[in-house]
């Protein structure tokens, strides 16, 4: 006599063979080929910022941004810290697939550096990565000619 834990202990095994056998026969089915075909995946949106590598306390200064994207540009965000403050978010682009954008900064003084960031967002809400940079403030002297 059979009891039930050997029963179920047989059906699970037969389950699992069967599992194994069906998984087996669609690996070999599947040679890859269509992995590459169709369209290809298109770039994300991308951002490039060009700042000055310094300043003086008290100067303002531009932050340009070049923004593109493949499905139209949503917005462009910049963020300033240090010592300067601002906050941006520009989404006047209507689907543009390019994007300028030029931000006019005044360092304050005190601090010893303005750190930049910036992404953009296209249409889909796919985002760039976030472009950093950091401009050295330093302090300024006037005048040091002959006098006259």
């Amino acid at each position: 006599m059979v009891s039930r834990s050997g029963t179920r202990s047989r059906a699970r095994l037969l389950l699992s063979a069967v599992a194994f056998t069906a998984a087996a026969a669609l690996l070999q089915g599947c040679d890859g080929s269509n992995l590459f075909e169709g369209e290809v995946t298109e770039e994300g949106p991308e951002l490039t910022m060009v700042v000055p590598n310094s300043v003086v306390a008290g100067e303002e200064f531009d932050v340009d941004i070049t923004a593109t994207a493949p499905r139209g540009i949503k917005f462009i965000d910049v963020q300033v810290t240090g010592g300067a403050t601002l906050s941006i978010r520009d989404d006047d682009f209507d689907g543009e697939e390019l994007g300028f954008l030029s931000v006019p900064v005044t360092a304050s003084s005190g601090l010893g550096a303005v750190t930049v960031h910036a992404f953009v967002e296209d249409m889909n809400g796919r985002r760039s990565s976030t472009v950093t940079r950091t401009i050295t403030v330093t302090t300024g002297t006037t005048g040091g000619g002959d006098g006259s």
